[in-house]
């Protein structure tokens, strides 16, 4: 199979499920990599296949199928590759997570994520060949809860103006 069109997957309103932004080790993740699984319709799915992706197909309870593509989040520098990007975007603020804080999206209430996957070509290992998916870049938008407003100036004013301390 020949990879020298193979461009980068570019999705709006993404949808995925398996997140394991921490990198847990369990029952499926042994080596404890960063993942998440991309959710496809089939026909981006079967054409995604076509061309090599490792796209997995599953049969739900109702007996339709459900495809979804593995994304590894590394944060490894890749020569000539842009680094990787992950934002989290709230109502007052965007940060651009990290190592040490992406986890935080294995329990975050997502609304909606804007995504880039870039592919990596491997093989021929034992005669086969195939495309891995490495997210590129993430726009994560938080469903806050109902204290994040009111707490979201905290470094303007501490504490906030409706805070009543605690008299013992």
């Amino acid at each position: 199979m020949a990879y020298e069109n193979i461009t980068n997957i570019k999705v709006a309103g993404a949808k995925i499920k398996f997140k394991n932004f921490e990198g847990r080790v369990t029952e499926y993740n042994k080596n404890g990599i960063r993942e998440f699984s991309l959710v496809l319709d089939e026909e981006d799915a079967l054409n995604l296949q076509e061309i090599g992706w490792k796209v997995k197909p599953k049969e739900l309870r109702d007996g339709s199928i459900q495809y979804t593509l593995p994304v590894e989040v590394s944060f490894k520098r890749v020569p000539n590759i842009k680094p990787m990007k992950v934002m989290q975007v709230t109502r007052k603020n965007q940060l651009r997570l990290d190592e040490e804080n992406i986890g935080n999206l294995d329990y975050a209430d997502i609304l909606n994520i804007d995504l880039t996957i870039r592919p990596y070509c491997w093989g021929p290992v034992q005669g086969k060949t195939g495309i891995k998916a490495f997210l590129q870049e993430m726009w994560v938008t938080i469903d806050e809860d109902d204290w994040a407003e009111k707490y979201s100036n905290v470094n303007d004013q501490y504490p906030p103006e409706d805070v009543t301390p605690f008299v013992d």
